[in-house]
């Protein structure tokens, strides 16, 4: 998962139109760096998205992330300059559904958005080192409870 760092500063110092554009340009970034048709691109939301690379050990999609991460750090955004990314890995193993993926995700997310950002960060890496708890994301057969 990839959110956009502090996006709410850019939507009220800037305005909605740069907001955006910087969704637009990040996104561009993402497609730039993934590999094509074999990795999947998704918005989750207002400046989060969701990458799915495809067949990669979790070093191989660190590499990928943090090189991502870099190039949107290093670029300059119209009228709003710079901006950075904050990243949450997880590596899909035996995770019972898409929520628990998510939630592991998710639960990466943000640990790296509250101690710094602009970092990317393996769920699998802070659970090894106590950094975090176990997800207790738990979804019977794997499928989705919307409301």
């Amino acid at each position: 998962m990839l959110d956009i760092d502090h996006f709410k500063a850019v939507n009220d110092c800037f305005g909605h139109l740069f907001g955006d554009d910087v969704i637009i340009l990040v996104a561009r970034q993402m497609q730039k760096d993934i590999r094509g048709e074999k990795d999947l691109l998704y918005r989750y939301g207002g400046e989060e998205f969701v990458i799915i690379l495809q067949a990669v050990d979790i070093e191989e999609a660190k590499q990928v992330f943090e090189r991502l991460r870099i190039n949107i750090e290093q670029r300059n955004f119209p009228q709003v300059g710079k901006v950075t990314v904050s990243i949450g890995i997880v590596q899909i193993t035996h995770q019972v559904g898409s929520a628990e993926i998510i939630s592991q995700a998710d639960q990466a997310l943000y640990y790296v958005k509250g101690h710094g950002r602009n970092q990317v960060c393996s769920y699998e890496y802070l659970l090894q080192n106590a950094l975090i708890k176990q997800s207790e994301q738990q979804v019977s057969g794997g499928e989705l409870e919307f409301f």
